[in-house]
């Protein structure tokens, strides 16, 4: 997550990092986002994995290579990256993962062990089950407390502009 965790609201993206929408979202919707909701405390961002395998075959290792980040405290760093240009081969990922400044040797043993591949499998599952069909795909709800699930209190489907996001914030923080 990214944000305070005491921020009252909670943005869940269900994304893909080949999805031509999804990267238009972080490129041009994102950013107003985070200075408007997520930098001042009244919204955190969840970022969750969803590689359509039939459309984005290759989508899987950029998936994995976020979580290899994550294991160093860098999943935001190489997350930007990653939706610059798809990465289609290790090697992209590698020079992708270098500009992030990772640690080159940790990042290359994690993604060719494919440590995170169950993990990344497991969230596809879990995001099949919700009949989500397609991505961008954004859950909006309050923060939950402690380890309950959030409430879905509206769902922002595609990439829609910054005040189809603003509405929805707003209207879940007037509840």
């Amino acid at each position: 997550a990214n944000g305070q965790p005491a921020a009252p609201i909670t943005i869940v993206e269900i994304s893909d990092y080949h999805c031509p929408f999804c990267r238009r979202h972080v490129q041009q919707t994102q950013p107003r986002l985070y200075s408007e909701f997520v930098q001042p405390g009244k919204a955190r961002h969840v970022f969750i994995h969803y590689p359509i395998a039939q459309l984005h075959p290759d989508a899987y290792k950029s998936h994995e290579a976020a979580s290899c980040a994550a294991d160093q405290g860098k999943f935001w760093d190489l997350h930007t990256r990653l939706f610059e240009a798809p990465a289609k081969t290790t090697e992209e990922l590698i020079a992708l993962a270098e500009k992030a400044g990772l640690d080159m040797g940790t990042f290359r043993t994690c993604l060719e062990s494919g440590k995170h591949a169950d993990e990344v499998k497991k969230s596809v599952a879990r995001v099949q089950q919700l009949n989500v069909n397609g991505t961008p795909m954004f859950l909006i709800g309050k923060t939950p407390s402690g380890s309950e699930p959030m409430k879905v209190a509206k769902v922002v489907e595609g990439a829609q502009p910054f005040e189809a996001f603003k509405a929805a914030i707003e209207e879940v923080s007037s509840k």
